[in-house]
C-alpha cells in the first residue's frame, strides 16, 4: 500500500472542523430538534412550537433481543464473496504470490456441494482432535442469497444451550508467544496482535516445514487440528484484498468515506510496525532457512508477505474474553478460536444475533470459551454472534473484518452508531443516521446568524446595553428540514457517480483480440466491488434518512399552516 502522505493535512483540517458534540444525536423523527446556542445578533420575532411526534418511516417492530455479556468480537469468518472459503493455505509459500494471479469470473460461485461435504468431514475431524463439543451439532452451509458460507445447525436447541465448547488450550492465546518473538513484543499488552500471529506463524512453520517427532500426543493433535484448521481459512488472496489497509489510494479514495481513509492510514504505521517485529523473529527462529528456498523472490518479501496473512487472520478472527478467575483484577485476552472463527456477524441492533459467547470455567477444569444460544433457534439456522461496536458502522466493520454488512433497519431501543452516513456542509463534516441528524446540523442550516464566542467587543456592548443574554431556542423546523433534505440527497447522489472502475478492463467483448488487453486481478476486483459496496449502503442510509426528514417537514408544514 501507498501511504497517501499528500490528503493527511485536509484530512485533518477536515475533521478539526467537525463539531465536537457530533455524537451528542437527537431523534428527529420522534420530536422536534431544539438546540441551545450563544446569544443571536438579533433577537427571535416570533415563537416557535419545540415538539411534534411523528412515526417512523418503514418502522421495524421487532423488539432488541438482550445480549449476554460485555465481550467485544474481533473476527470474521471471510469475505463476503462467494469463492474465497476453503484456500490453500497448507500449500507452499508460492500460495502468497498475486502478482500475476488472475481472476476468473467463472470459478466464482457459491461451494459445491462435494466441497461442503469435504468441509465439513474436516470440521467433524476438528472438533474431535480439539475436545470441542457438542459434537455434530454444527455444520457448514451456504446462504441461499448470498452463497457466504456459514454455521448452521442441524437440530433444535432452547435459549440458553450451549452451541459451541472449546477448550482455552486447543486455542492460541495472546499470552503464549513462541521463544524468537521480542521480549519487549510478549510484555506490551498493546502488542497482542502481533502476539498471536506469530503463534499462529509458529504453527503454520511448524507443521508444513518440520517434522515435529518430539511433540507428544496432545501436541500432535494440536498440531493435526491446526492443519486442518489452516485449510478451511480464507485464501490469502481474498483475505488480503477484502481489507483496506492493503488497497492502493485510488480505491479507499473511492470508497467516498473520510472516516475510512483516515482510519486506513492510521491503521497502515501500526501494521507496518507489527510487520517489522514479526520480520525480525523469523530471522532468529529456527524456519530462518526455509524463507530462502524460493529464489524468484526475495528472503524479506516472503517474510513480509507471511507476516501480512497472519496478521490478517488475526484482525478479522480473534476475539477479546474477560478472564474472571481473579476477583479483584479482570484480564483481559486475546484469543484466536478454531471452529468458533467460522461464526458469522449478526447485529443485535437488527435483531440478527442469536447467541453469544464467553469464558466459562468448570469445577477442577480448565477454562472453556462457550457460545451458548440467546434465544430458541430452529434447526438449519444459521448461528451468529455480534461482533460488537468494531463492527458499525459500515466503513469499520469494512476496515475491521473486510466485509460491508448488509443494510437493515434497526429494531426499537436499538444503540446509536449502527446506521450512519457522512454529509459535508458548509465545509463540516456531519454523520447522519437513517433516523437521525447531529444537533449542530441543524443550527448550521439555521438562517439565524449567531454571535462568535470569542467576539468580545459585541457581547460587552450587548451587557452595557442590558441584551437578553437568554440562549435561544433553535427547532427544526419544516424550512431547515427541507434544507438539510436537499444536502442529504445531493450527498446521496454523488456516491452514485461511479469512478472509473478496473472491472471495465479485459471485460469487453470487442477487446478479445487486443494483446495489450489485461484481465483485472482477485484483488482488483474484490477491493473495487466492497469499496462500491461501502457506497451503496451509505447511499441507502442518506435515502432513508431524507425520506423519513421529508416526511417530518411535510406533516409541520402541514400541522401549522
Amino acid at each position: 500500500m501507498t501511504f497517501r502522505r499528500g490528503i493527511i493535512i485536509f484530512l485533518v483540517v477536515a475533521i478539526a472542523r467537525t463539531p465536537s458534540s457530533l455524537d451528542t444525536r437527537s431523534n428527529v423523527f420522534a420530536s422536534a430538534l431544539v438546540v441551545n446556542r450563544a446569544a443571536p445578533r438579533k433577537p427571535l420575532s416570533a415563537s416557535i412550537p419545540t415538539t411534534t411526534t411523528w412515526s417512523r418511516v418503514g418502522r421495524i417492530n421487532n423488539v432488541k433481543k438482550n445480549i449476554k455479556g460485555n465481550n467485544c468480537l474481533y473476527s470474521l469468518v471471510a469475505s463476503p464473496y462467494k469463492g474465497d472459503f476453503g484456500g490453500s493455505i497448507d500449500d507452499d509459500h508460492d500460495n502468497y504470490d498475486n502478482s500475476d494471479y488472475v481472476y476468473d469470473y467463472e470459478q466464482d460461485g457459491e461451494l459445491s456441494k462435494e466441497e461442503l461435504r469435504t468441509q465439513q468431514e474436516k470440521l467433524s475431524e476438528l472438533c474431535s482432535l480439539l475436545q470441542a463439543e457438542p459434537r455434530n451439532l454444527l455444520r457448514f452451509e451456504n446462504d441461499d442469497s448470498s452463497g457466504v458460507r456459514g454455521m448452521y445447525l442441524n437440530h433444535s436447541i432452547k435459549s440458553g444451550e450451549v452451541i459451541l465448547k472449546i477448550p482455552l488450550s486447543s486455542c492460541l492465546i495472546d499470552d503464549r508467544s513462541p521463544f524468537w518473538l521480542n521480549e519487549k513484543v510478549k510484555n506490551d499488552p498493546h502488542r497482542w496482535a502481533t502476539r498471536l500471529a506469530a503463534s499462529w506463524t509458529d504453527l503454520y512453520l511448524k507443521n508444513n516445514h518440520l517434522a515435529a517427532q518430539d511433540d507428544d500426543d496432545d501436541q500432535l493433535n494440536i498440531h493435526t487440528a491446526h492443519k486442518l484448521w489452516s485449510s478451511l481459512l480464507p485464501d490469502s488472496h481474498y483475505l488480503g484484498a477484502s481489507l483496506p489497509v492493503h488497497w492502493p489510494e485510488t480505491t479507499v479514495l473511492n470508497a467516498r468515506s473520510t472516516a475510512l481513509e483516515l482510519a486506513v492510514d492510521s491503521a497502515f504505521f501500526a501494521r507496518a510496525e507489527a510487520v517489522d517485529d514479526l520480520v525480525r523473529g523469523f530471522q532468529q527462529s529456527p524456519y530462518a532457512e526455509i524463507f530462502s528456498n524460493d529464489k524468484n523472490k526475495d528472503v524479506r518479501e516472503r517474510m513480509n508477505e507471511l507476516a501480512h496473512h497472519a496478521l490478517d487472520l488475526v484482525q478479522t478472527r480473534s476475539c477479546r474474553l474477560e478472564d474472571k478467575s481473579g476477583v479483584d483484577d479482570q484480564k483481559c485476552i486475546r484469543v484466536l478460536a478454531p471452529i468458533f472463527d467460522f461464526i458469522n456477524h449478526g447485529s443485535r441492533n437488527v435483531d440478527g444475533a442469536n447467541a453469544f459467547f464467553d469464558l466459562e470455567e468448570e469445577e477442577e477444569k480448565e477454562n472453556y470459551l462457550v457460545v451458548r444460544s440467546m434465544k430458541d433457534i430452529s434447526r438449519d439456522e444459521e448461528v451468529k454472534i455480534d461482533y460488537g461496536d468494531s463492527a458499525r458502522p459500515a466503513w469499520k466493520c469494512l476496515l475491521s473484518y473486510g466485509f460491508v454488512p448488509e443494510y437493515k433497519r434497526t429494531t426499537s431501543g436499538a444503540e446509536d452508531g449502527e446506521n450512519l452516513a457522512e454529509v459535508y456542509m458548509k465545509g463540516v463534516r456531519y454523520e447522519v443516521a437513517d433516523d437521525s441528524i447531529p444537533a449542530d446540523m441543524v443550527a448550521d442550516a439555521s438562517p439565524q446568524q449567531w454571535l462568535e464566542e470569542d467576539d468580545d467587543d459585541v457581547m460587552e456592548t450587548m451587557i452595557e446595553d442590558n441584551v437578553n443574554m437568554t440562549p435561544p431556542v433553535i427547532v427544526l423546523t419544516s424550512d431547515i428540514a427541507f434544507r438539510i433534505v436537499e444536502r442529504i440527497a445531493d450527498a446521496a447522489y454523488y456516491l452514485l457517480l461511479e469512478p472509473e472502475q478496473i472491472l471495465n478492463d479485459g471485460m469487453d467483448d470487442d477487446d478479445d483480440g487486443d494483446p495489450n488487453s489485461i484481465p483485472p486481478t482477485a484483488f482488483d476486483v474484490i477491493s473495487t466491488q466492497l469499496a462500491a459496496k461501502l457506497r451503496w449502503s451509505q447511499h441507502r442510509i442518506l435515502l432513508t434518512c431524507a425520506a423519513g426528514l421529508t416526511q417530518f417537514a411535510q406533516e409541520q408544514e402541514s400541522t401549522y399552516q
